[in-house]
């Protein structure tokens, strides 16, 4: 626990043994929720003295998320880093109906009939990291997180994507940089049905010249 003091944060974290040993095995379990996992290193960090601008870059979160756990922590300690109940109407939808929903969205190509080629890179990535085991929540965050750790390197001039090199490293993601490296290694199915449209328009021109031949030659005029 901690004291307010006159430092670059008012909250100055000290962490017991037992604390910090709460915290380094929550920091370390792969499939706890994201938002514990993510509030533990918070806390974990400003244990160790770094400031709150270096804890938002190191984890790829704004300023005002490690300010919120950092004085929830001093306040509160370990119950501060739970989730609080929420206000307002209760939820609308059942639970199977959520159930069902989120089973769906884990689905893969192949059981729904939409080929890989409709699905982007995160989501081939989000996808294979369900099917080793991750949850789906635990798998999104992380991939948004190192993709937005990677768009910071790019910003400051970096001339490689890390992208695949951090993600790969995070212990908390299933599959390593060889893994994502060969999953990713086909880079034509990420056109999206860029060539399903385009064998449709194809299509469509062809009917058109086909009862309108005169029209195939036309060539307009200059209008400057």
């Amino acid at each position: 626990m901690s004291g307010l003091v006159a430092a670059r944060s008012p909250y100055v974290i000290t962490l017991d043994p037992a604390d910090r040993q709460t915290l380094e095995a929550l920091s370390r379990r792969g499939r706890a929720e994201h938002r514990q996992v993510l509030r533990a290193r918070i806390v974990l960090a400003a244990a160790d003295g770094q400031c709150n601008a270096d804890i938002a870059r190191a984890l790829g979160v704004v300023v005002d998320t490690v300010r919120k756990w950092r004085k929830r922590f001093c306040r509160e300690g370990l119950p501060g880093l739970a989730d609080r109940p929420r206000s307002g109407r209760p939820r609308v939808f059942p639970a199977a109906a959520v159930a069902e929903v989120k089973a769906l969205a884990c689905e893969l190509p192949a059981q729904t009939e939409v080929p890989l080629a409709r699905w982007s890179c995160p989501t081939k990535m989000l996808v294979a990291a369900v099917r080793a085991g991750v949850g789906r929540e635990t798998a999104h965050e992380l991939i948004k997180e190192h993709s937005l750790r990677a768009a910071g390197s790019l910003r400051d001039g970096r001339p490689d994507n890390p992208l695949l090199a951090t993600l790969g490293a995070d212990e908390r993601f299933p599959l390593d940089i060889a893994q994502l490296t060969e999953l990713l290694a086909d880079r034509t199915p990420f056109t999206g049905v860029a060539g399903d449209q385009i064998a449709e328009i194809g299509k469509r021109v062809a009917e058109l010249t086909g009862r309108f031949p005169e029209a195939v030659g036309y060539a307009s005029e200059s209008r400057l």
